[in-house]
């Protein structure tokens, strides 16, 4: 690889500025941008196909001085005496100033008139020392070609030892374990040693192409080929196998005995649709690439819009609802417009850091609001918590960290008294939780909680797990390394998962969850009570950074307020009630307040199990009361991979969206962020890019902080932030990376799919618009490039079709499981009509003008149109056959019960005072008795608590009042019914 050396480049920097303009020109235009010159100032102006124009200016030596965005925004560039890089002035006002050294090296990077970082260097320019501004260091020591030892903030060394000619390799832990890797030629691992003992060893053939592999427990995972080498698929130990292939036009296909996935491609190699056994998900995007549209499974459609300086504006919803979202100068989200009912105000402390955020009803009263504080490293310190006028109706914490950033103590700052604290070893593993001694393993696995022993199989998976309630919890393994099955008591839960390890269903007794994805992101769920019940569904919607932004059920949307790591802290109505309200522990147990309606996302990318307390985090399952995951690392190569801890146990500035790799998320444009994400990268470097023997095939850390360039390109990996799925080549690199894990048996990587998925989210961010400029782009590996070369190095092609195909048993669902059900999930145009008026089933033939006859469903239809709804015909017949079929379902339920009862009339309208009615499904005003019945899934949702409000007004009234459930209800609706005073059944009636 060419290099220039530092000083060589100062000597050529006159000659090579003064080129640049027409350079970078040049290049815009080769890579088919729209760009000119300005005949008044020499500036480069680019022209997007909307007619947006972004100016890069450049001062007379030809280095840049400015870049003007389409909204007037302007990043301004300072130089030093010498013309070099000194420091960015940025929209808001604020700015970052860098110090170079002699040789034109990284020696500081700070705010103004704030406390620096300061970065020193060897004479081959090698990163020696880092001085963060609270005074603690990492160094870096090298021997004559490699690093040798890592120091790091709290004085914890990792020694790194090479023997080339033996090709042999160690790392020793702060903790004096070793991990060996042994290479053979050209630098290919073939075995790694672990500090446990166990190894896991790489299978060649002549030509060095991976064969097997054979894991810690002695298991093997073979890679086969067909007789012309192209590789077809692995076989698991038990048998199971994963099939990949290409199909025409670039198709990407992947198959397990559960499912097959097909990725469609267009001519520009973006994803337009993900094919699975439920449905497709569709993509669309603007002439600029950005993502503009995405389509469900059931026919939902879901908008994004962008403004002049390609920031996300707008969201569209499902039920056409519009999200706006306005930014600070800075850049940050600072307003989010939420469906026209709720408006979230933010404001910032220093660049990137959240100060404030406050959420207002429609009426403009404050129905949520919460301040943070941080430290001189940029890191959370505090935190504030109101939910309500009244002195009680708060909570202040402060934070205690150590040098790097773990938890130490979680402090009560209204009386300074300590809630929680927690110790750790020299590696970082909590050794004290609470009171509670931790016992760690060499793999940094607990040993043991509360003096309980944690059992694991050979693989390190966890198979006996202590519960605070006491109860057996046991957990059951596939081969590829997903969660089969958990037992807690006599609760036994079953899960399945797609080609690409996503869970598809989680099954407890007759009920089943079934889940569907696009890219990494959940995108709906639906509940059966049994196997011919009808589902209920629930679709989730994010922003573009990942956070989720709502979900949809029963027809009505919910609105979604996370904080900065990204925990769900409250649900709204569309009134702007709140209808769920949680407090969190540092490690994310939720101490739910309110719940009117069920949430299950946790921190950020994690999803409860009601019936385990598990966190479902993608690649694996969290247990948030050891604070540990069940199983080891799927990236335990890579720097940084804490193994079972949850995001390094510094959970309030790390979050682990996968649950593969914890990364930094509170300041995204933070400098205290920006330094420990170069810092990671650096390490990363080192260990080349998430093998750890090609740490040692590469070489030692270079100078990664020397130009801006340098900077921008550390800091993009280094900070992950929030993943994302739903943005433009997000989801191309999402697809393509997670092929690069499968390649070496080690399961799909999650961590490199997030982080390239991140990388494209954020680099607009990161660099306030600079990533449409192509110099910077280039830094950046595009999604389709990507993948292209991935396939070409595997050079896969199409197996036998008898052999990928699922089976069909497997992967055909029910026709029921996979219609739509709008009337509960879907903006129910009939919703607000009575129950159809009959008291006998109806007949397979309506009557003409009955519910479900074609007179009845012309004239719903005139009246929707007359009310200006904006659905299309066939939509629209969709949703009122499926609203047919199920009133008639629960008409038959009822009709059923009536007449077991014997008594009473079926459809009653009871007057409860003056104006107020209630109908009953079955009633006796005589006697006054009566029977509201339920059928399906049930929640505390408006609708129900509107009935129990007006039968417990006729309880009042000497009502006998009973709700009968043919399916599942919440705990809030039973406690709901409870507190009214009326008894209630479960289960058919």
């Amino acid at each position: 690889m060419f290099r220039v050396r530092g000083d060589h480049a100062q000597a050529m920097s006159p000659a090579l500025l003064a080129t640049l303009p027409e350079r970078f020109l040049a290049e815009l235009r080769e890579k088919g941008i729209t760009a000119e010159r300005d005949a008044n100032n020499g500036a480069v102006v680019m022209t997007d196909t909307r007619g947006n124009k972004t100016s890069l200016l450049f001062t007379e030596t030809g280095a840049p001085e400015a870049t003007v965005f389409p909204s007037g925004a302007r990043v301004s560039f300072e130089h030093d005496a010498r013309g070099r890089l000194a420091g960015v002035a940025l929209p808001s006002g604020e700015r970052i100033e860098m110090g170079l050294d002699e040789n034109g090296r990284l020696a500081s990077l700070g705010y103004a008139g704030r406390p620096v970082h300061r970065f020193e260097h060897d004479e081959q320019g090698r990163l020696t020392r880092v001085a963060f501004p609270d005074e603690t260091t990492t160094t870096f020591d090298y021997g004559t070609t490699s690093l040798e030892r890592l120091t790091d903030r709290t004085g914890a060394t990792t020694f790194y030892t090479r023997d080339e000619k033996a090709g042999r390799y160690a790392v020793r832990d702060a903790l004096g374990r070793t991990t060996t890797l042994s290479a053979g030629p050209q630098g290919r691992l073939l075995e790694v040693g672990f500090a446990d003992g166990t190894t896991q060893a790489y299978e060649r053939d002549a030509d060095g192409v991976l064969v097997s592999v054979r894991r810690r427990d002695g298991s093997v995972v073979q890679h086969e080929r067909d007789l012309e080498g192209n590789f077809t698929s692995l076989r698991w130990a038990d048998g199971s196998q994963t099939f990949l292939r290409t199909e025409e036009q670039g198709t990407l296909v992947i198959a397990n005995a559960t499912s097959t996935i097909s990725i469609v491609r267009d001519a520009s190699k973006r994803p337009v649709r993900e094919e699975t056994p439920i449905g497709a998900v569709g993509y669309e995007y603007d002439d600029d690439g950005r993502l503009t549209c995405v389509r469900t499974p059931w026919g939902d459609v879901v908008v994004y819009g962008y403004d002049a300086d390609g920031r996300l504006s707008t969201v569209t919803d499902w039920a056409n609802g519009i999200t706006r979202i306005e930014y600070a100068p800075g850049g940050g989200i600072e307003t989010i417009y939420y469906g026209g009912t709720l408006i979230e105000r933010r404001q910032f402390a220093r660049l990137g850091l959240v100060s404030s955020a406050s959420v207002y009803d429609a009426d403009g009263c404050l129905v949520s609001e919460q301040y943070y504080s941080y430290d001189t490293c940029d890191r959370l310190a505090g935190i504030s918590d109101r939910w309500g006028p009244g002195v009680g109706e708060v909570d202040h914490r402060r934070l205690v960290l150590d040098a790097e950033g773990r938890l130490l103590a979680e402090i009560d700052a209204a009386s300074e008294r300590v809630r929680l604290e927690y110790d750790y070893d020299a590696k970082g593993n909590i050794v004290y939780d609470n009171g509670s001694t931790v016992h760690v393993g060499c793999m940094d696995e607990p040993l043991s909680h509360e003096g309980r022993e944690v059992i694991y199989d050979p693989r390190g998976n966890v198979i006996s797990l202590p519960t605070p309630s006491r109860r057996e919890f046991e957990c059951r393994w596939n081969e590829d390394g997903t969660l089969r099955e958990t037992r807690v008591g006599d609760t036994r839960v079953e899960y399945t998962y797609d080609a690409l390890g996503r869970r598809l269903s989680k099954c407890v007794g007759q009920s089943t969850w079934r889940y569907g994805w696009a890219a990494g992101q959940l995108l709906w769920e639906e509940w059966l009570s049994h196997p011919d019940a009808s589902p209920i569904r629930r679709d989730y919607l994010y922003l573009p950074d990942g956070r989720p932004l709502a979900f949809r059920e029963a027809g009505r949307t919910y609105w979604l307020q996370t904080d900065p790591r990204g925990a769900v802290i409250r649900a709204f109505d569309a009134d702007g009630n709140v209808v769920w309200r949680a407090r969190y522990d540092p490690f994310g147990t939720a101490k739910v307040e309110v719940s009117r309606i069920r949430q299950p996302l946790r921190l950020a990318g994690q999803y409860e199990d009601e019936e385990t307390g598990l966190y479902y985090n993608l690649a694996r399952y969290y247990c948030p009361w050891t604070k540990t995951y069940l199983s080891l690392d799927p990236c335990w190569l890579c720097p940084g991979a804490s193994n079972y801890s949850y995001a390094r146990n510094d959970p309030y500035n790390r979050v682990d969206p996968s649950g593969a790799f914890p990364w930094v998320v509170v300041g995204v444009l933070a400098v205290g962020a920006l330094v420990g994400g170069g810092i990671s990268v650096a390490t990363e470097y080192f260990f080349g890019h998430g093998d750890l023997w090609a740490a040692f095939v590469g070489g030692a850390i270079e100078g990664f902080f020397t130009t801006a360039g340098a900077l921008i390109g550390s800091v993009v990996p280094g900070l992950g932030t929030f993943w994302g799925g739903l943005i433009g080549g997000a989801i191309g690199t999402f697809f393509g990376t997670l092929v690069q894990g499968w390649m070496n048996g080690q399961g799909w990587c999650w961590e490199c799919a997030f982080k390239g998925m991140v990388t494209s989210i954020f680099v607009d961010l990161l660099t306030f618009g600079l990533g449409k400029i192509p110099f910077v782009e280039k830094l950046l590996k595009k999604a389709a490039d990507q993948l292209d070369d991935i396939l070409k190095r595997l050079n896969i092609k199409p197996p036998k079709p008898d052999v990928t195909e699922p089976k069909p048993d497997v992967t055909e669902p029910k026709p029921d499981v996979t219609e739509p059900k709008p009337d509960v999930t879907e903006p129910k145009p009939d919703v607000t009509e009575p129950k159809p008026d009959v008291t006998e089933p109806k007949p397979d033939v309506p009557e003409p003008g009955a519910p479900g006859s074609p007179e009845h469903k012309a004239a719903r239809w005139k009246e929707y149109q007359e009310r200006g709804g904006e659905w299309s015909y066939e939509r629209w017949s969709k949703t009122y056959d499926n609203n047919m079929q199920r009133a008639t379902k629960a008409h038959e339920v009822a009709d059923a019960y009536h007449q077991q009862l014997g008594w009473g009339e079926r459809e009653v309208t009871v007057n409860v005072k003056e104006g107020v009615t209630r109908r009953l499904d079955i009633a006796d005003e005589a006697t006054k008795r009566g029977v509201e019945i339920k059928s399906g899934n049930q929640y505390a949702t408006q609708d129900n608590l509107w009935e129990i409000e007006r039968d417990a007004m006729l309880v009042k009234q000497g009502w006998d009042i009973t709700w009968k459930f043919d399916g599942h209800a919440s705990k809030p609706l039973l406690e709901e019914l409870d507190k009214a005073g009326i008894p209630y059944t479960i289960g058919s009636p």
